[in-house]
């Protein structure tokens, strides 16, 4: 399971709601994306806990992009 957050940055937007009134202020942005980083990541802990001690048929599609020491896979159920 992967988790793809990013934070609303107003100036690199250049849309016609980065005018508007009424912004949010970036330190309550700051905070409501730590909250639910912190939910998606303890919700991402709970469902990896259930595989911890088991056997999964994958298939491995080559190095990560990111980590060259990590291979990628994908769910064969999936």
């Amino acid at each position: 399971m992967n988790k793809y957050l990013c934070l609303y940055i107003q100036e690199e937007c250049g849309t016609p709601a980065d005018k508007m009134e009424n912004q949010v202020p970036e330190d309550v942005k700051h905070e409501r994306f730590n909250r639910l980083k912190e939910l998606v990541e303890s919700q991402i802990e709970g469902n990896n806990a259930k595989y911890i001690g088991t056997i999964q048929k994958i298939i491995v599609e080559g190095k990560s992009k990111n980590n060259e020491n990590m291979l990628t896979r994908k769910d064969r159920d999936k």
